[in-house]
């Protein structure tokens, strides 16, 4: 559903925004040398972003030929700091459960590569 105000056409919309941090990053930032938390920014960056995409993907291309529901692609909204927030429009109720386990799910597989140092 569109609305005009000012004559500019807003879209309704339901947002999802997901948001991933390091936690404890202030005093691991103040414990390493800045060499090594350079990289493990860097890591969390790029890795957990596109761990995060992939597996949403693969999942809901797997539900999409179940013809369980449509989703939209999920990205990047901001980062914050050591904080990546990401953001999707919701075009079908059903997919949410589906982001959330996905996100959940990535957050849990990093944290586990993450603390074996791999």
């Amino acid at each position: 559903m569109n609305e005009k105000i000012l004559n500019i056409d807003f879209q309704k919309q339901l947002i999802l925004f997901l948001s991933a941090d390091l936690s404890g990053s202030t005093l691991y930032k103040y414990k390493m040398d800045i060499t090594h938390w350079i990289k493990l920014l860097h890591n969390f960056y790029t890795n957990f972003v596109k761990e995060f995409k992939n597996f949403f993907e693969n999942k809901t291309k797997l539900e999409k030929v179940k013809g369980n529901f449509e989703v939209n692609k999920i990205d990047v909204w901001k980062i914050l700091g050591d904080e990546i927030i990401f953001k999707t429009a919701i075009v079908d109720i059903n997919s949410i459960p589906v982001l959330i386990e996905s996100f959940k799910r990535i957050v849990e597989l990093y944290n586990k590569k993450s603390s074996s140092g791999s």
